[in-house]
């Protein structure tokens, strides 16, 4: 019998995540490709979490009611059905690692179902969970990218022939906030990244 596999044309197993699929960038899925499901599959269930988020284990995607005559999902395309994630949306919010914290595994996970979940979009993992138990099929495929690419903040003009250079971020949300470089202060700006500390770069303080 062959392997149940999950693969990706943009996310290799133990790579990084591209910036486009973080909340950094366009914060859109990842193309993703799998092969025949094993026999008796009536749908595929996918998850997405971190278990290296500081909190404990973190959802990214819960997505079902996938046909398991479907060989993968494009990019940016949402599931038929799809649940509450950690940031309380429903569908699809990329990796957004806080700074410093160190590695962090994304668990792209595949699940042959052997019935339909009857469970409504927008529920959250337990119930997602608690719907698989033992319709669960054995084989599972997995995918486990790791953090995704640096994030830098683009160089801006201040006046006066002013910039701040590009500074090395780390992601973590899409969020307003203040630069201050040299007393002259932008504000409105949105950037995405954590306050940077390192002597001689600009300062990155929340409003």
């Amino acid at each position: 019998m062959a392997e149940f596999s999950l693969t990706s044309s943009a996310v290799a197993d133990g790579g990084t995540i591209p910036r486009p699929y973080t909340c950094d960038g366009e914060d859109r899925s990842p193309p993703l490709l799998w092969s025949a499901p094993p026999a008796g599959t009536r749908s595929l269930v996918l998850m997405l979490d971190d278990p290296d988020a500081p909190g404990g284990r973190f959802i990214h995607w819960l997505a079902w009611g996938i046909p398991p005559d479907t060989s993968g999902l494009g990019e940016g395309e949402p599931a038929p059905l799809e649940g509450r994630n950690g940031f309380g949306s429903v569908g699809y919010r990329g990796p957004c690692p806080p700074r410093g914290h160190g590695p962090h595994h994304y668990r792209f996970r595949l699940h042959a179902v052997a019935e339909e979940l009857r469970l409504a979009s927008g529920v959250g993992v337990r119930e997602l969970e608690q719907a698989l138990g033992p319709r669960t099929l054995r084989l599972r495929s997995s995918l486990v990218p790791t953090n995704a690419d640096p994030v830098r903040v683009a160089t801006r003009n201040l006046g006066r022939g002013r910039k701040i250079d590009e500074q090395p971020l780390d992601v973590i949300a899409r969020q307003r906030v203040r630069l201050l470089y040299g007393g002259a202060a932008v504000t409105g700006v949105t950037v995405v990244g954590s306050p940077s500390r390192t002597p001689g770069t600009a300062r990155l303080s929340y409003p």
